[in-house]
């Protein structure tokens, strides 16, 4: 702030009253809502995480509604194909946090009995990636699998294979 005044001084200007920061908007539904709740009272995450896990769970929550399927019915299929795009426009360390966000998400889904299977711990038989990508495909994506159990698939020993 002083430094900011001290542009205002320089510039022979008048700063601006100050103005307090709207209050944080109200997660959209019910269900977000006891999300943020949950993060907040039981895993005592701070606010500013809060917005930003529910902010990755409402981009999921859209990506869902714009391939007409309900939170009931989502696979990890699904969660692989909205984090592919992510990864191939956000840093390695940001799908990873939105993957994690996700992952988050989807264990309180499940402990909450609103999901049947849970997400976050999947077969080994289910891939974590199904798409056909080519290993530089995968490489200028940058993902990164959330869990060495996730790294364990079929796919992605292949891939690896011919890395070695």
């Amino acid at each position: 702030m002083q430094a900011l005044r001290r542009v205002y001084q320089v510039m022979e200007m008048t700063p601006p009253p100050w103005q307090a920061l709207p209050p944080p908007q109200q997660p959209p539904t019910a269900l977000l809502k006891t999300y943020a709740d949950y993060l907040a009272q039981v895993r005592g995450l701070p606010a500013v995480t809060v917005r930003l896990q529910l902010r990755h769970v409402g981009k999921l929550l859209d990506y869902l509604a714009g391939q007409e399927k309900s939170l009931s019915s989502i696979t990890l299929l699904d969660i692989d194909e909205f984090l592919i795009p992510m990864a191939q426009r956000y840093a390695r360390s940001t799908t990873a946090g939105i993957a994690s966000s996700l992952r988050a998400f989807t264990r309180f889904l499940f402990a909450s009995q609103r999901i049947p299977n849970e997400l976050a711990e999947a077969e080994d038989r289910e891939m974590l990636i199904t798409a056909e990508l080519s290993r530089t495909a995968i490489a200028k994506a940058r993902f990164e699998l959330p869990t060495h159990r996730d790294a364990d698939t079929p796919l992605i020993r292949e891939l690896m294979a011919g890395y070695r």
